[in-house]
């Protein structure tokens, strides 16, 4: 019968301790054990603590601690002819692991020689065994032991804390601190406060003297996990010389690190157990998640406290809780953000259609299956990069990253918008520490987050009838709602008139959530990605779902064990990824939805199943203790990329996906400007018979929407109309050729207009150009069979010849205008199609 300890920490077993089985898992799962009333011989005692970790490898001395030499310590223990001695005087001949501590005489118990313990504590002092004086040779004691065999009538309880509650009941930023920070120890005692929580304050500069004659011995965490793999606090203040920063070496001074144990010290011992001894109780801690204290010797002087204690050293490591954290982090991530590039290369594709051993032609649209053209050399690459980027070593994990960076930086402008994000954020992982990544990678994202969130808040996107917002509603309502229902005129109106409100709030509350209510964020996340995941084409951003997801691993630190209601998602997780797989075949092969599925699918695995290091309900703190240029440079870049479209420099790859955002003319923002640092010469383009023009600009999505989806929009107020020429930049998919019997206009900027120009000439086929210069309105007539370029100005009705510096003469793009300036074209519907028409469609 085990019985809860008051304080809530540790229990009393009311059974025989010799025939308790199961007592590390026990210790282990509560802490402390205590057993009243037991008859123990020293053999007993050393046999029951043999069933704890202990060294067995290790010698004795340096095995069973303490281990203080002559004359030092708190706790005098003098021989005979009272002469100070070690501690090593007072183990016992025949059992040298227990250790007589206490205070009174010592006269013929158990062989050892007569003598006198005195102890001289005035204060409290709490601690955790071990720390200070373990041997380099060893790790410090899994467990403690104490045996009663002599009580006074008052006064020498001990008192306990649980250091894992207390690591829990920090707020987040302290949380923080602390996992970043270790403790330099040393023998020199330090005189505590009354409270036994921190040492008295004494000037730095005594300190610094002090610590001068005092050699260290250890350096440990400040938070570890302990051993049923959760953060605690480990730390002894009278024994602690110093605290540093793991990740810059500084090293606070004596004031500001006794402060902190203190503040940290006092928050664990908020709840204790007391425990009085009466003669044979018996109680075991586990040093790994609590803390202890002594009571003043003041409290029982002149009578006797004898007491049998065993501190083995142990076998088991002293784990940081930053860098397990970190390490159950990364090696989640990393497996995760294997799948997304397994899925980017078309290896599940390839797999399918290898298993299958035929290759599939599918009639409906194919966006998955068409990913951009990859060699074998990189088919090669991206799967040796994909075996390291499955294993948690930084150093693999960096690799992978490196290449995977090259090759978008290759592959550019021709990339999606979260392609650059994940650029950005794999330069976090390839230059910070991985203590440093994650919240920086987290910082990113939240920063992604609301820039797409100001940036829908156009004319456009907030007009019902252009944004892409109901697009998107109603192509899922489409997609769940049976044909044999028809949702009435008002509902469709009313869908498609908040659709772009509701859009924006949603977009602006991830990030608002992920700051401060991350774990619910998370989820909300998710679930936002798994309607864009499984919205028919051409708006099923799977890619974009999957690659976000990814990314959430380092939301949230991981404990490492899942509790049954994870294990049950994970039992329905193969039948989940069926249905999502089936329902991406009947699409035609969009791989994309079960990945992200199955990522979803461990990602909420971890979430609810773990002890997580912050609280759901605080908001996420940014490690503070250290500026570095690193992190600065990134951060900056981060940044710029967000304010790129207000300077005009990025269009096609800005974080502006679906904001119908004017980038290259006047803004259609409601706050913001566009195209500061930028003067482009704006063109129309009135025709061209080149499919280098007419299968990228401008690219009529709504031709592939289904007859009811149309005919939804049009009830519902909408134009019906979006346009989709990034889809042709970034995975060559054209929706709808721009036919020269039916060539609608567009606005371009001059730069675009060159880019194209180079295109249509590299597929050395003649063509004929005709566009106007805005504002000037002179229409130019540009023939590429001959070459021959002629302009009709809008005050003459003669051609004259085009000077040299007219567009299809100007020179080719820079390297940098080729890699970074990607513009979108603006649409100009005509009355048939949209009457009145002010702004642009829906853009994507």
């Amino acid at each position: 019968m085990e019985v809860r300890l008051d304080g809530g920490f540790g229990v009393e077993v009311k059974r025989d301790i010799l025939g308790v089985k199961g007592l590390d898992a026990l210790l282990k799962k509560e802490g402390l054990v205590v057993f009243r009333d037991v008859k123990l011989e020293p053999s007993d005692e050393e046999a029951v603590m043999k069933r704890l970790p202990w060294d067995n490898m290790a010698k004795m001395k340096d095995l069973s601690g303490p281990y203080n030499a002559a004359g030092t310590g708190i706790i005098e223990r003098r021989n005979a002819k009272g002469e100070i001695v070690g501690c090593a005087r007072w183990k016992l001949p025949d059992f040298p692991m227990i250790q007589i501590q206490g205070s009174g005489e010592i006269v013929n118990h158990y062989e050892v020689a007569d003598g006198e313990l005195i102890s001289k504590w005035s204060t409290r002092e709490f601690h955790t065994d071990g720390p200070h004086d373990t041997p380099k040779c060893t790790y410090p004691p899994v467990a403690t032991s104490m045996y009663c065999i002599e009580t006074p009538n008052t006064g020498g309880q001990t008192l306990f804390a649980d250091s894992r509650r207390a690591f829990c009941n920090l707020d987040d930023e302290t949380k923080i601190l602390a996992l970043s920070l270790d403790v330099i120890y040393d023998h020199r005692f330090r005189p505590m406060l009354e409270d036994g929580c921190r040492a008295i304050p004494i000037s730095n500069d005594k300190a610094m003297v002090d610590d001068e004659k005092t050699p260290i011995t250890n350096r440990w965490p400040l938070v570890i996990l302990d051993r049923d793999s959760q953060p605690a606090l480990y730390l002894g203040p009278a024994f602690s010389r110093c605290l540093i920063e793991r990740s810059s070496g500084k090293r606070w001074n004596a004031e500001e690190s006794q402060a902190f144990l203190g503040k940290l010290m006092r928050i664990a011992t908020t709840n204790v157990y007391e425990h009085t001894w009466k003669k044979n109780d018996f109680i075991i801690w586990d040093n790994r998640r609590s803390v202890h204290s002594a009571t003043p010797s003041d409290m029982y002087k002149g009578q006797r406290r004898i007491i049998h204690r065993i501190r083995m050293s142990s076998k088991e490591p002293i784990v940081p809780a930053a860098h397990a954290c970190t390490a159950v982090q990364l090696d989640l991530y990393s497996r995760l953000w294997a799948s997304q590039q397994l899925l980017a290369s078309g290896f599940f594709e390839f797999l399918f259609e290898f298993l299958f051993s035929q290759k599939e032609h599918s009639t409906t649209f194919n966006l998955a299956s068409q990913t951009h053209a990859r060699t074998w050399l990189l088919w090669i690459l991206f799967l040796s990069i994909m075996t390291l980027g499955a294993s948690s070593s930084i150093s693999f994990l960096r690799f992978a990253h490196i290449v995977n960076f090259i090759l978008h930086a290759i592959k550019l402008p021709m990339v999606w918008d979260y392609e650059i994000w994940d650029g950005l954020t794999d330069l976090s992982i390839i230059f910070m520490s991985p203590v440093d990544a994650a919240p920086l990678i987290r910082w990113q994202m939240i920063t992604f987050y609301t820039a797409t969130a100001i940036y829908k808040l156009t004319k456009s996107f907030l007009d019902p009838r252009l944004s892409c917002a109901p697009i998107f509603v109603f192509s899922l309502l489409d997609s769940m709602i049976p044909t044999s229902i028809q949702p009435s005129s008002l509902i469709l109106q009313f869908f498609n008139t908040t659709a772009p409100f509701l859009t924006v709030c949603v977009e602006a509350a991830i990030p608002f959530c992920l700051t401060y209510f991350p774990r619910f964020g998370i989820c909300f996340a998710l679930f936002f990605h798994f309607l864009i995941a499984v919205t028919p084409p051409p708006n099923n951003a799977g890619g974009f779902s999957v690659s976000v997801a990814v990314r959430y691993a380092l939301f949230f630190a991981l404990g490492m064990k899942l509790r049954t209601s994870s294990k049950l998602l994970l039992l329905f997780a193969p039948i989940l990824i069926a249905v999502a797989f089936i329902l991406g075949r009947a699409r035609g092969n969009d791989w994309a939805l079960p990945v992200y599925v199955g990522i979803s699918i461990a990602l909420l695995s971890q979430l609810f199943s773990c002890h997580h290091f912050f609280n759901s309900k605080n908001k996420i703190i940014f490690n503070k203790n250290k500026i570095s240029w690193l992190r600065l440079l990134i951060k900056s870049l981060t940044i710029l990329y967000t304010l790129l479209p207000i300077l005009g420099l990025q269009d096609m790859m800005a974080p502006t996906m679906f904001a119908n955002l004017r980038v290259f003319t006047p803004s259609n923002h409601v706050i913001l400007p566009t195209n500061l640092l930028q003067h482009h010469d704006i063109v129309r383009v009135d025709f061209v018979n080149s499919l280098a023009f007419n299968d990228v600009h401008p690219n009529r999505a709504d031709h592939i929407f289904s007859d009811r989806l149309s005919s939804w929009l049009k009830v519902g107020g909408h134009s019906g109309l979006q346009f989709a020429p990034y889809v042709k930049r970034a995975i060559n998919i054209t929706l709808h050729s721009n036919l020269p019997e039916a060539f609608l206009p567009y606005l371009l900027p001059d730069l675009e207009l060159r880019r194209l120009l180079a295109e249509a000439r590299a597929h050395s086929q003649d063509f004929s150009l005709i566009y106007t210069k805005l504002p000037s309105g002179d229409q130019v007539h540009y023939h590429a069979m001959n070459n021959s370029c002629s302009i009709l100005s809008s005050t003459s009705s003669s051609y004259i010849t085009c000077p040299s510096d007219e567009l299809p003469f100007a020179p080719p793009l820079s390297f940098w205008q080729d890699k970074f300036l990607l513009f979108f074209s603006i649409p100009i519907a005509p009355d048939a199609l949209f009457p009145n028409a002010t702004e642009i469609g829906c853009l994507c």
